[in-house]
């Protein structure tokens, strides 16, 4: 089975992922925060992390690097952001599998993720 852990301190983005990734048939987690991420990821890793890359405390790519570095992570990391000029270079020199810009298309985000999981 698919499985995805989805990363925001948004608490309706975080429902409506639930809603759409489950009506795919795609296990979703999600978590509000880096430090419940990562409680998550220890308790089972997750072959694909989507994160929002501005929340307090820590960034989408901290969290990816801290993935990688402390549970080395070898899945595919996905970074949302308003901002994609901004996280853009930085995302895909630190090795982010995809950015998606907001407002997030759940259908596409899912298909990506699916085409993601086939590589």
């Amino acid at each position: 089975m698919l499985r995805v852990l989805y990363i925001d301190d948004e608490q309706d983005i975080l429902e409506l992922a639930e809603i759409y990734f489950a009506e795919r048939g795609i296990e979703i987690q999600t978590a509000r925060d880096a430090l419940e991420a990562f409680k998550l990821y220890e308790q089972q890793p997750f072959p694909v992390v989507v994160s929002d890359a501005r929340m307090p405390g820590m960034k989408g790519i901290e969290i990816y690097q801290r993935l990688r570095t402390q549970y080395a992570f070898k899945g595919h990391f996905i970074l949302v952001s308003g901002h994609y000029e901004f996280y853009g270079k930085d995302a895909v020199s630190a090795g982010i599998a995809l950015i998606l810009t907001k407002p997030i298309d759940f259908d596409e985000l899912i298909d990506r993720v699916i085409d993601l999981l086939k590589t």
